[in-house]
């Protein structure tokens, strides 16, 4: 009795070892960037973004991991299933909540990320 109370845990963090875990990929861009000063013709395209990026736990803020976007914005990491918050840390005046993300195993959803330049 006493030894299967002390391997209780265990089993219960084994539980889920088999399932496949989710990939979340996504690009980080800052948009409008011409606003009144876009030319006509001219398109006006989103700017990528290499920013930090935070994986918080969504029951409570628990950091999870971190990870940087690439150079045009994109990222790409493997999480258990489970309910996540995703923060984006950028210098400067561009904010973006933090986004809630729900994870189920083998997902793999592409989360698009726009940080308001304030540009009108």
């Amino acid at each position: 009795m006493r030894l299967a109370l002390l391997l209780l845990p265990l089993l219960a963090a084994c539980a889920g070892a088999g399932q496949a875990p989710a990939r979340l990929e996504g690009r980080v861009e800052l948009a409008p960037v011409c606003g009144n000063l876009a030319v006509e013709g001219r398109p006006c395209e989103p700017k990528p973004l290499a920013v930090e990026l935070r994986v918080l736990a969504a029951d409570g803020g628990r950091p999870v991991t971190s990870l940087r976007s690439t150079a045009d914005g994109r990222f790409r990491l493997e999480l258990p299933a489970g309910d996540y918050l995703l923060a984006v840390e950028y210098p400067g005046p561009f904010r973006h909540p933090p986004r809630a993300v729900h994870l189920e195993p083998g997902d793999n959803p592409f989360l698009p990320i726009v940080l308001d330049s304030g540009i009108r």
